[in-house]
Parts: C-alpha cells; structure tokens; sequence
C-alpha cells in the first residue's frame, strides 16, 4: 500500500476523513479506497496495559468481492497498542484478525527498565566462551573498491 504524504493522496486512491465526538468514542476515522480494497485507520484512545498508557490505533482493510475470486467481501485487521516508555518505542499489544490466516493476539507480558542478572549471560555449565583473534590473509591482487 501506498501512504499519503504531506496531506496528498497517492494517484489512484481516494481518501475520506471522519471525526467522531463525546466521550464515548475519542477515536476518527480514514479511509482509504483503492480499486479492489478498502482501509480504514481507527485510532482507539488511550488504555493501560501492563501498567502504561498506550495509544491504540485499527488498520481494517477490506478486500472486495471477486477481487481475488472470493464470491463476498474479505475483511481483516491489525489492532495496534503502543507507548512510549523513557524514550522506548514499545508495542505493548498487537491483535491480528483475517478471515485466512484466524485470530492471533501478541502481548508483552513483563518489561523491567532494571539492568540484568549478569548471569544470564554466563554459559551453561560445561560449555566454555573461546576467543580467537582474527589472522591476517595474503591475496595475491589488491582489492580494489567498487565504482
């Protein structure tokens, strides 16, 4: 998929925006038509998971009938929930849903900003860490750098 930039649509693709208000639902709407699909972008608001607010948005594409030989529409989505944790980036859930491939939901379960256990770096009991220095190699032409 093509993304919109600086306020444009892509060539081929129409776009329409929806604002919904009140308490109820905090979250617009985008759609996005192509010829044989149709993307809507839903932001959700805000929720806690684990203990942090995340920002939830929902990317459902739809896929028309007949699009690819399907006799009804084929409809699929990304649930996407994310914060930002002292400067980390981090999606705190995901919830994938299409009629293909069935219902799959990823949550992170524990995050800790602690440092850690330096034995988990430790081998396993009776494994050792070997070093090898690199050796140096001849070559018989000078390697020259690409153009």
């Amino acid at each position: 998929m093509k993304a919109a930039r600086g306020g444009g649509v892509p060539s081929g693709l129409t776009a329409g925006v929806s604002a919904m208000t009140g308490p109820a639902s905090m979250h617009a709407k985008t759609n996005i038509v192509r010829a044989n699909t149709k993307t809507q972008i839903e932001h959700l608001g805000t929720q806690e998971i684990q203990g942090f607010e995340a920002h939830g948005s929902r990317i459902t594409q739809t896929t028309l009938a007949g699009a690819i030989d399907n006799g009804q529409p084929l409809m699929s989505s990304r649930e996407s929930w994310q914060a930002n944790v002292h400067g980390i980036g981090l999606t705190l859930r995901e919830v994938d849903d299409d009629p293909q491939n069935g219902k799959r939901t990823t949550e992170l379960v524990k995050f800790s900003l602690e440092e850690p256990d330096p034995a988990s770096f430790e081998p396993p009991a009776g494994y050792a860490v070997l070093t090898q220095e690199p050796q140096p190699v001849s070559c018989s032409q000078p390697v020259q750098p690409p153009q």
